[in-house]
């Protein structure tokens, strides 16, 4: 799906609203780091959480928009470790479960590495490199032989659901495209060779259908891509087109399927129109949207 653009309106959850403009975490960081880029309309990284710029900037936004949510900063400090939940009940007994929230669309001015020196100063910064081959290609992560953004094929397939709810980078090794990422321009592309690869191995085959059944649990162990617009529907996007591209079109439809009716069963409506064209164009060999 495109990114936010100035203007656009999105419905959130308030509690996710209320950690974004407090500071105070009362939902899944997933889901407050996606509010807080759809708000901005670009990219925040993660040790800007801890600029009082940005947050000032974004509870400016928010309380713009909504201005009795200032009346929740009270209840959001009073959230720690062990009653979060109950803050969250009080604060959408009082706010509601939902609000809209429209995106300023700015864009960044700073590159991350001086994001990270500006709010050091002149302490020195210790930048770890993490210890992925260079060189890997897709299929030797495919095989077990090398690591993809730290991790490899098993280690991801063990992770709970919370760490695939929360990680990023893993969708982009378990599930290549032709295609460049937007969101991690560095992540691996799949070349004509490697295509050729998945759809003669069975072996590779295998491993697909692992990852896939995978990531079909995540989703049906968690509701919170059951609605509008959630940041799974790109990762469900780009698994239907892994599939389809590696020579599994019969998986790639049944997910997609499996999707569109599991959405619409926990909803009153039908899937919204946009999110159903990107689903079923990814089954295509030239999906619309690649125009």
């Amino acid at each position: 799906m495109p990114e936010a653009t100035p203007g656009e309106i999105r419905e959130f959850a308030v509690p996710v609203i209320v950690s974004v403009s407090s500071g105070r975490m009362l939902c899944k960081f997933g889901d407050m780091h996606e509010c807080a880029e759809f708000l901005l309309g670009h990219p925040v990284w993660t040790h800007e959480f801890a600029d009082e710029k940005l947050w000032a900037k974004m509870k400016g936004a928010i309380y713009g928009q909504h201005p009795t949510l200032r009346d929740s900063e009270p209840l959001a400090a009073e959230a720690n470790k062990d009653n979060w939940e109950s803050v969250v009940v009080k604060i959408t007994q009082r706010f509601g479960d939902t609000l809209p929230l429209q995106s300023v669309g700015a864009k960044r001015t700073e590159h991350p590495m001086e994001s990270l020196h500006r709010m050091v100063g002149d302490k020195p910064v210790l930048v770890v490199e993490v210890p992925d081959r260079a060189d890997l290609s897709i299929i030797e992560f495919y095989a077990g032989l090398g690591l993809g953004a730290g991790r490899s094929f098993e280690d991801v397939l063990a992770f709970t659901d919370i760490q695939m709810e929360i990680g990023h980078q893993w969708v982009q090794w378990m599930f290549p495209l032709p295609e460049p990422s937007k969101a991690h321009p560095s992540s691996p592309v799949m070349s004509s060779d490697d295509i050729a690869a998945f759809v003669s191995t069975p072996e590779l085959q295998v491993r697909a259908r692992r990852a896939l059944d995978r990531f079909q649990l995540f989703l049906a162990n968690t509701t919170a891509w059951r609605r509008d617009r959630d940041h799974n529907h790109l990762r469900i996007t780009r698994v239907i087109r892994f599939l389809s591209v590696i020579g599994m079109a019969e998986d790639a439809k049944a997910f997609c399927d499996w999707a569109i009716q599991t959405w619409e069963n926990a909803n009153p409506g039908p899937l919204p129109v946009q999110t159903h064209r990107y689903w079923t164009e990814a089954l295509k060999a030239h999906p619309e949207w690649l125009n």
